[in-house]
């Protein structure tokens, strides 16, 4: 059990001792004896005849507008007073009593009661770890996901400390932050403290209806099966048969690189409004990906970076995502790249009651920083009917996941349990050795992948070895599906595409011998 001093005059040593109600009572108490004659005192100067023979006032009797002058000073006094009050209120003691299962207690002071319990998990306390080594302090971008928290996490240590913050120490910890010898420290005030964590209300947002494929078949990848197609920039610029082969691979497996890129600064967005138009967002036309200090975005420094989407907090996050490579001298940094589509259907068949999970459970995504406000709720999984046929959309953004409603009662502690626990088997499958393409960009090459769809992160990489500088862009969904539908048009409609997909076809087939290319292009 741990305790925060109670600053005050009054004396208290104990949570529940003394309500806001009974607090103000004793101020009031103590400033009425000071300013108030005691009723012994009265009774004695009423008996005495000397008292009543001098009855005359000796000043005269105040006007109306000392009177209003002395209320609007009682009045200031009392807020005054008030707010005194409040600010002792918040520095009372405050008990926290570790239970079983991995419970905490919090035992704090609220009007009218003589004290409020709540039972906060220890994986939701640790989910919501403020530390500089799990919220960036900068960007307030998570550096780990709520999946990789052990499902046997519990408390080890707690320790309040003299300012009032409060030290945790974790048995069975998320083992990255474990083998830095990481702490979380909770401040004693303010909406990171465990006091309003424990009782912070639940807010409901708004589910975004989130918009539909073009149509075309997916083809799910795993590592092994990948044969990434790799066009020259040239042909693909020329807008024929190049084009149109890579928008389709983006169509049916989501991953494309193309070669011999130009070394400029104005290529990636060259590439882009191949498809029609840019999606410009708050960092601009085009952005850069290069480790800095007080990074207002996780992927902006050297640490390793999870697969996740971009952009979830958007009620449209962008449909392609393009990484040009303009140098890469540095150790580390490899990409990486993995199928959500073959991720959700593995957990499908695995555990269909972990995936029934992800799919009704919502989550929220939020950016907040430098003056950028955004936020949606949708679940890691969202499955709809098209064409008679069931398709999935993956929802999985781990540094942009803003904390979760904290889970009040037995059935809300069930509910978050079951959820972590299908979020881990799905990050296990998601990040699996089999199912994850690694590739290291160089000068030269750019990347286009789905942003919907394949998962994208980064190895760790040592920025003082050298400089790792990419270049990025967006195209919007509604821009991406214009194409694909020009494309069909242009292209004798079903007639190209069984073509195109006997191309492929025939190509994965011979990979382990030779592959296909556009424009000399060879496989990634």
């Amino acid at each position: 059990m741990a305790t925060r001093s109670f600053r005050s005059a009054l004396g208290v040593s104990r949570v529940g001792e003394v309500s806001r109600t009974g607090l103000r009572q004793s101020y009031l108490t103590r400033f009425a004896g000071l300013h108030t004659t005691s009723r012994k005192t009265q009774e004695a100067a009423a008996s005495s005849p000397e008292t009543t023979a001098a009855a005359e006032p000796t000043s005269p009797k105040p006007s109306i507008n000392e009177l209003q002058r002395s209320l609007r000073s009682f009045v200031k006094s009392a807020k005054s007073l008030n707010a005194a009050l409040t600010r002792e209120l918040e520095k009372m003691t405050a008990v926290y009593r570790i239970r079983k299962k991995g419970l905490l207690e919090v035992q704090s002071p609220r009007p009218g009661f003589e004290s409020y319990r709540r039972h906060v998990p220890a994986s939701y306390l640790r989910d919501r770890c403020p530390c500089p080594q799990c919220l960036s302090p900068s960007s307030g971008n998570k550096s780990f996901s709520t999946a990789e928290i052990p499902a046997t996490i519990n408390f080890k240590h707690i320790k309040v400390q003299k300012d009032g913050s409060v030290r945790i120490r974790w048995h069975n910890d998320v083992p990255r932050a474990a083998a830095a010898g990481h702490v979380s420290v909770f401040p004693a005030t303010g909406p990171q403290s465990i006091d309003k964590v424990a009782s912070e209300r639940n807010i409901e947002y708004q589910t975004i209806p989130l918009a539909l494929w073009s149509g075309l078949q997916e083809q799910p990848w795993t590592k092994a099966s990948l044969s990434p197609l790799r066009i020259s920039y040239a042909a693909f610029m020329a807008g024929g048969q190049g084009f149109h082969q890579g928008a389709l691979e983006l169509s049916q497996t989501g991953l494309l690189f193309l070669t011999g890129v130009p070394q400029t600064e104005t290529a990636v967005a060259d590439i882009a409004l191949k498809f029609g138009a840019i999606k410009e967002t708050f960092y601009g036309r085009t952005w850069d990906v290069i480790s800095k200090p007080e990074a207002e975005n996780v992927a902006y420094t050297s640490s390793y970076l999870g697969l996740h989407s971009d952009m979830l907090y958007l009620e449209s996050p962008p449909r392609i995502q393009l990484l040009h490579c303009l140098e890469n001298s540095s150790t580390g940094g490899e990409s990486m790249f993995s199928d959500a589509s073959t991720a959700a259907a593995q957990l499908r068949s695995d555990n269909y009651g972990a995936f029934r999970t992800l799919t009704e459970k919502p989550v929220t995504y939020h950016y907040s920083a430098n003056g950028f406000y955004y936020r949606q709720r949708r679940p890691v999984i969202e499955t709809f009917f098209e064409n008679r046929q069931q398709r999935t959309s993956v929802w999985w953004s781990p540094p942009f996941q803003a904390p979760f409603p904290r889970p009040q009662g037995l059935e809300q502690r069930k509910l978050w349990g079951q959820w972590l626990k299908s979020a881990r088997h799905f990050k296990s499958i998601l990040e699996a050795d089999e199912n994850v393409h690694h590739h290291r960009l160089e000068p030269g090459e750019c990347v286009l992948f789905d942003n919907r769809r394949v998962m994208h992160g980064r190895r760790e990489f040592d920025a003082g070895s050298g400089r790792r500088w990419l270049k990025g862009t967006y195209v919007a969904d509604e821009d991406f599906v214009s194409t694909l539908k020009r494309i069909r048009i242009a292209g004798g409609a079903e007639e190209y595409l069984d073509k195109y997909d006997q191309d492929r076809g025939d190509q994965r087939q011979r990979q382990t011998k030779t592959n296909k290319t556009i424009g000399a292009a060879t496989p990634a």
